[in-house]
């Protein structure tokens, strides 16, 4: 290709050529000139018999004559020269670094959508055609307007890990028809902005940061285009870039979904009742009858019929009882619809035959008088299998893996400065909605707060402790006074159990600065001090006690009133759902719940939703506790780590039920929001044919061959009227 700047309208423009070899057609241009020479020397014998054959043959000499050959001349001419010029494709530009390229051709990157919304299934007009099925034709309509060999392009593929296909620009585009021949829908959401910016980096590599084309394929699903970050986004394409919007030619797809699938309460035990919960959406103008069914493990136990009105939200209760203890996969799906990969929600649900309490210390639980010690026997009085909950004891330094799976609460006692991993293991489990209660003694208590509740788990401190009162020294204790007997914790409190916990003496007692405007201070010293705090941390709820039950710091722990207590704190923060932190397919997915784990056995696998192993899976052990991680969990349904044909762990992923929703955003909308951070984007028809892209400007080849016929056609006037 060649350009030619010219000044046009005054602003600078340029002509270019595709297939500028084709002008050596221009010799042709010779041939009406030959004609025109022979036929001007070209001599004839004319025989006539009377005057008025010799006033026509001297007509044909006449100065008007010969003018009528030159404008036949010059019409054939222009006919021919610019049959030429068509042939060799011209385009016309207002940027001549666009035309003007020379061999280099455009640089032309395709983001292609292959989220979970692309996987619709068209009907109606459409013909039955899927979105895949139509994003495929697309990425095809582009291709075919671009020059094997000229022009540079690459695809990068947007779902929730945007990847290019090749690893750079190529010429090549066969290799890349038979990449998109590969396309499918996966069952992920599009990190749309991170898309973006590979785009970006690809057309600013081949640029050098000025030009290039980024043509979106996108089925423009609402809810997805929304959270995109377009002026993050922007800033990493090259300068004059030029955005096209395509989305393929699909009609919206009238959807049903089920989501959200938990169980309540969070940690089931045997042969007690349970309510499994889930979101319907009907994402459609028209009511819609769904088919629901219930399958654990693999097994129906339930299925009923729910008529859900247009654009109808509804939460569905299920009661169930498991029967056994372990891992069981529960499975709630409805009838097939326009996009299938929302049909089913998946779960995996630990039951256990007594619910877990976790004891955080670093005395031994059998040490008479210690905080641990009055702690494991206020949990579980009767310390055998017929007490309600079951304890498991975790020390400052120990690793914690799987340790706080399905408990309902963390009672942490006197201890030493907790290990990173065992708070990191808290905060997390704070985050998801689990309950932690600190009771503080000796020992760096301010220091363990500070570092359990920070900016990651996202919550204040109820109160700062400021310094150790130890009352006993002197001979001297104090007790509590005041109570929020009104509080989900002490609403069980009679006036006798109140009174109880009045007669109960402190000799050591933290005191604390001004409670945090969060805290619901639930017990007061005589003294008016705070006694019991709690504050919501993430999802979850941190308790702190200012005192200790450890017998040389209070007489607590020989009240049956503290027994009382501590099941009113475990049973109020127990985590009331299931699956407070939903896992979706494309993000990472940690095991951290492994039991039953043998170091002596074969190694560990994960297994996947079609039963493959995955391959980039990583199978650690934090001391003899293994820890399995995929970096990506890129299908919906469950997952396990497998041990000698033994399930250890099992967990579930789910589709983003923000990819239920069919509706688009509106493609003006989409053009305004890419102009607001300075790029302009295009729109264009999927079902147009040629003229999509204008990769190197404006094609002239159309007009230029209409004007030829315009021009052969008034040679043939001009020949006709002479004639007569």
């Amino acid at each position: 290709m060649i350009g030619l700047a010219i000044v046009h309208n005054p602003m600078l423009a340029a002509l270019g050529l595709v297939a500028p070899w084709m002008l050596l057609g221009a010799v042709l241009v010779s041939l009406p000139v030959i004609a025109h020479l022979l036929n001007r020397k070209a001599s004839r014998r004319l025989v006539f018999p009377d005057l008025a054959l010799l006033r026509s043959c001297s007509a044909s000499q006449s100065s008007l004559f010969k003018l009528r050959r030159w404008i036949v001349l010059l019409l054939r001419a222009l006919a021919v020269l610019l049959i030429v010029l068509a042939f060799a494709q011209p385009l016309w530009s207002d940027q001549p670094t666009a035309a003007a390229q020379g061999d280099k051709g455009s640089a032309v990157v395709m983001l292609v959508d292959r989220s979970l919304s692309v996987g619709q299934q068209g009907g109606g007009a459409s013909g039955g055609v899927s979105g895949v099925e139509a994003t495929r034709a697309s990425a095809d309509q582009v291709l075919a307007e671009m020059v094997a060999g000229v022009e540079l392009a690459n695809v990068v593929y947007a779902d929730a890990n945007p990847a290019a296909a090749l690893p750079s620009m190529t010429t090549n585009l066969n290799v890349l028809r038979q990449e998109l021949d590969q396309l499918d829908a996966t069952a992920q959401r599009a990190d749309l902005t991170s898309a973006l910016a590979l785009a970006g980096s690809l057309l600013n590599e081949q640029t050098g940061g000025a030009g290039g084309q980024l043509v979106i394929v996108s089925d423009l699903q609402q809810t997805n285009w929304q959270d995109v970050d377009l002026e993050a986004a922007a800033g990493k394409l090259p300068k004059g870039v030029t955005v096209t919007v395509m989305p393929p030619a699909v009609p919206q797809a009238e959807n049903a979904a089920v989501s959200e699938l938990r169980v309540e309460p969070a940690t089931p035990v045997t042969n007690q009742p349970v309510t499994l919960r889930a979101k319907l959406n009907n994402f459609a103008d028209g009511k819609r009858v769904v088919n629901l069914t219930l399958r654990i493990d693999g097994r129906q136990v339930d299925s009923r019929s729910i008529t859900l009105e247009p654009w109808q939200q509804r939460e569905l209760a299920l009661s169930h009882r498991f029967e056994k203890v372990g891992d069981h996969r529960v499975e709630l799906s409805i009838n097939d619809d326009g996009l299938a990969g929302d049909n089913a929600a998946y779960l995996a649900v630990r039951v256990y035959e007594r619910v877990p309490v976790v004891i955080i210390g670093d005395s031994h639980p059998n040490e008479s008088g210690t905080d641990t010690y009055f702690l494991s026997r206020a949990v579980a009085p009767r310390g055998g299998q017929t007490d309600d909950h079951e304890v498991r004891y975790v020390t400052s330094q120990e690793p914690v893996a799987g340790q706080f799976d399905g408990a309902a609460a963390v009672l942490i006692g006197g201890s030493q400065q907790l290990s990173g991993s065992l708070l990191t293991a808290l905060r997390q489990h704070l985050v998801n909605g689990g309950g932690v209660v600190m009771f503080c003694d000796d020992g760096p208590i301010r220091d363990n707060l500070a570092a359990l509740v920070d900016e990651q788990s996202g919550g204040p401190l109820p109160w700062e402790p400021m310094k150790l009162r130890d009352l006993g020294a002197q001979g001297n204790w104090i007790t509590l006074k005041e109570g929020d007997w009104s509080s989900a914790v002490l609403d069980a409190f009679d006036p006798a159990s109140q009174d109880s916990l009045r007669q109960i003496a402190f000799r050591r007692v933290w005191e604390v600065d001004t409670p945090h405007a969060y805290t619901r201070v639930l017990l007061s010293f005589e003294d008016g001090s705070p006694a019991v705090g709690q504050i919501p941390v993430g999802l979850g709820t941190l308790v702190v006690c200012n005192f200790s039950p450890a017998l040389n710091a209070s007489d607590l722990g020989k009240y049956g009133s503290f027994v009382a207590l501590t099941h009113a704190l475990v049973d109020e923060l127990m985590p009331q759902f299931g699956g407070a932190t939903p896992l979706y397919a494309g993000l990472p997915l940690t095991f951290g719940n492994i039991a039953g784990y043998d170091p002596a056995g074969p190694a560990p696998r994960i297994v996947g939703p079609e039963g493959a192993v995955i391959a980039d899976a990583t199978i650690q052990t934090l001391g003899d506790l293994p820890v399995a991680t995929i970096r990506r969990a890129y299908d919906t349904g469950f997952y396990e780590v497998n041990q000698g044909g033994r399930t250890l762990a099992l967990s579930a992923v789910n589709a983003d039920p923000r990819e239920s929703d069919p509706r688009r955003i509106e493609l003006s909308e989409l053009t305004r929001q890419f102009a607001e951070v300075g790029t302009i984007a295009r729109q264009v028809d999927a079902q147009a044919t040629g003229g999509l892209l204008e990769l190197r400007g404006t094609p002239l080849w159309g007009w230029m061959a209409m004007v030829a016929m315009a021009f052969l056609a008034m040679e043939m006037m001009v020949v006709g009227y002479f004639k007569r």
